[in-house]
């Protein structure tokens, strides 16, 4: 089931405002999150690009996220969270 594109955006908004569950800044740092279906973008670094569900996903620490992601900072992610590639 897919989430509305603007209650992720909202939700991650509301993620990336936050330090604590979730740690997205230091987490995913040098990485720059970009939405390709609505205007969000955060961090700065090599560009991870998709949809806001999948930076959502990723932001709170869920692996799942990145099947749906690419650009150059792809390696960069999976590392961050754990992968060593993509499945």
């Amino acid at each position: 089931m897919a989430v509305p594109v603007e209650a992720a955006r909202t939700a991650v908004d509301w993620v990336w405002s936050r330090r604590f569950p979730f740690f997205p800044a230091w987490r995913l740092r040098g990485l720059r999150l970009v939405a390709s279906d609505v205007a969000w973008a955060r961090g700065d670094g090599l560009e991870l690009r998709g949809p806001v569900e999948s930076l959502l996903l990723i932001s709170t620490g869920r692996p799942a996220g990145l099947a749906e992601l690419d650009g150059p900072g792809l390696a960069l992610a999976e590392s961050r969270l754990g992968l060593s590639a993509r499945p």
